[in-house]
């Protein structure tokens, strides 16, 4: 993007989340390359030029250690991505924390930059038609205080939680047509994988 980003501010902290167990894939997603990095790579170099600040949460601390980003664990065990998401705002130093997990490779600055100027009030996520990524977006961090209550319940739900507090909900479709849904493309298997290596040279980074 040619234009000068408008949230490389104090007050962001870009939170990749890394924690899932790749079963489906049989191996750590999070090292599945793209080009000549991985996953785990493109987005913590993309998040470095927007975010002052950027910081992956995952229990494989030494795994990733050279990535130049800090590795930190879950604070509560055992509880899923919203486990992973509490963590990663509980560790962000600032007001706002823009998350996104490991097994969104193609998402991009465009993307990111469409999200936050659209941001309202405690959280805000991204949706491709009626398909809401409800891991990709923009959070308060004080939002961690809520997320520990409803762990403590049992419920480790992100959608469940996410419509417990009505969070803003951009669309991509308008503007991005059918390469917003390339760009929320989780890859969970082998064959999601394969689709995005054939496809992922039509979406600038």
């Amino acid at each position: 993007m040619s234009k000068v980003c408008p949230i490389k501010c104090e007050n962001t902290t870009g939170v990749i989340l890394a924690g899932g167990r790749s079963s489906r894939m049989g191996r750590d997603k999070a090292l599945l390359t793209l080009g000549d990095k991985s996953f785990l790579e493109r987005l913590a170099d993309l998040l470095q030029e927007l975010f002052p600040h950027v910081i992956v949460v995952s229990g494989r601390e030494k795994k990733y250690e050279e990535l130049g980003a800090p590795v930190f664990p879950d604070i509560i065990l055992d509880c899923g991505p919203l486990g992973g998401m509490h963590a990663g705002l509980c560790y962000s130093n600032t007001d706002y924390a823009f998350v996104v997990p490991c097994d969104l490779p193609l998402v991009n600055a465009e993307l990111i930059h469409y999200v936050v100027e659209r941001a309202q009030g405690e959280a805000t996520v991204v949706s491709f038609a009626e398909d809401i990524q409800p891991l990709c977006g923009l959070f308060r961090t004080q939002l961690r205080f809520k997320i520990q209550t409803w762990l403590s319940r049992g419920d480790y739900s992100v959608k469940r939680f996410l419509k417990s507090i009505r969070p803003t909900v951009v669309a991509l479709q308008a503007d991005f047509g059918k390469d917003g849904e390339l760009l929320l493309k989780n890859i969970n298997a082998p064959g999601d994988y394969f689709e995005i290596l054939q496809n992922h040279s039509s979406i600038q980074d």
